[in-house]
């Protein structure tokens, strides 16, 4: 997406993006509450302080800025708006790949998360970060049901239910959500995948 700015801007959520930017952070601190000043100082880092105003933590509204954080795991910044797609940091033999961690992303204090599916490596700390700074999760009913179940509070969902869903984020943001084929026998409209005999769980 160009970094001029537009009236209105879309997004599909699908298949992995093909575009990362590359995070470099320090190492997360220990879980806190969100603040203020752990927003700005989250929003820095993922986003890059020249695009973030020190004061009010607001990420340029004219730049879209993707932040890799592992898998197909991204940070969002666009029209203004913060959302994660996807919801899970490396755990295991590969911690400190990406150093970051749920109450960080918390931090950034997105308003959605949207899970392209619910596999562990996607979705397994949505419910953390939800519960921590009350963002929305948008997932299948499936996705939104098992995240919820995950939780210790009470979480806002909005589950998506067909093969194509549109809702919009703030300042013309347009999100047009298409099912995609993963791990799955039969694609949306049950024509066989080849690719679909290699399951993963």
């Amino acid at each position: 997406m160009s970094s001029n700015t537009v009236s209105r801007r879309a997004f599909v959520v699908g298949a992995a993006a093909a575009v990362a930017s590359t995070l470099v952070v320090m190492k997360a601190s220990a879980s806190a509450p969100v603040s203020a000043n752990s927003t700005v100082a989250a929003r820095q880092r993922f986003f890059g302080a020249d695009n973030v105003d020190p004061s009010t933590g607001e990420v340029d509204p004219s730049k879209t800025i993707l932040s890799w954080f592992g898998v197909t795991n991204f940070a969002m910044a666009i029209a203004g708006n913060i959302v994660l797609l996807d919801a899970w940091v490396p755990r295991g033999a590969f911690s400190d790949y990406v150093p970051t961690g749920p109450a960080e992303l918390a931090a950034l204090a997105p308003s959605h998360i949207l899970i392209g599916h619910g596999h562990f490596d996607h979705a397994a700390d949505a419910a953390e970060i939800a519960s921590l700074c009350g963002a929305t999760i948008v997932g299948t009913d499936e996705h939104c049901n098992q995240i919820v179940q995950q939780a210790a509070t009470e979480l806002r969902t909005f589950p998506l239910d067909s093969d194509r869903s549109d809702f919009s984020l703030p300042n013309g943001v347009a999100v047009h959500t298409v099912r995609h084929l993963h791990s799955a026998l039969r694609a949306p409209r049950g024509e066989h995948h080849e690719a679909s005999r290699h399951r993963s769980f």
